[in-house]
């Protein structure tokens, strides 16, 4: 025959705190992980994401596009570096590095998902020639290569 052993009560008459929890050594472990992950959470990119009001059928938000920032890195060769706050350069060896960022959002295990964008402005900036994006050797380094 076996025995379940029922919690026992507290004195306050609340149930009694789980074994893993009664030190106060496993308490502060859950309040560091708890806060561990909060900060993650907070820490995710949202920065110019603002979700607009729902629609049946349709989640929309927007995504404020920093102002571009153009910075002559060979004075000589008349190249440039295109940066945006927050975003990082990506592309293909010695295709022009672009600025990207990536916006994680949740959709449906079923159903269609259509993606549409539009631009609100514009800038143009003249006479701009884009560095290329680095190339790798062998060992992870960046080098650059030519286009």
């Amino acid at each position: 025959m076996s025995h379940i052993r029922a919690p026992q009560p507290c004195r306050a008459g609340l149930p009694a705190i789980p074994s893993p929890f009664r030190s106060g050594r496993a308490l502060v472990l859950a309040v560091v992980a708890l806060s561990i992950v909060a900060s993650a959470v907070r820490a995710a990119k949202t920065d110019g994401v603002r979700l607009a009001p729902p629609t049946p059928g349709a989640v929309r938000f927007t995504v404020t596009v920093p102002e571009a920032r153009v910075t002559r890195i060979d004075a000589e060769q008349k190249i440039d570096q295109l940066a945006l706050d927050g975003y990082i350069a990506e592309g293909e060896p010695g295709t022009p590095a672009l600025p990207v960022r990536t916006v994680m959002v949740a959709v449906p295990p079923i159903g269609d998902v259509r993606l549409t964008a539009s631009a609100t402005e514009a800038a143009v900036h003249e006479d701009v020639t884009l560095a290329p994006f680095p190339g790798q050797d062998g060992q992870g380094r960046a080098v650059r290569t030519d286009r």
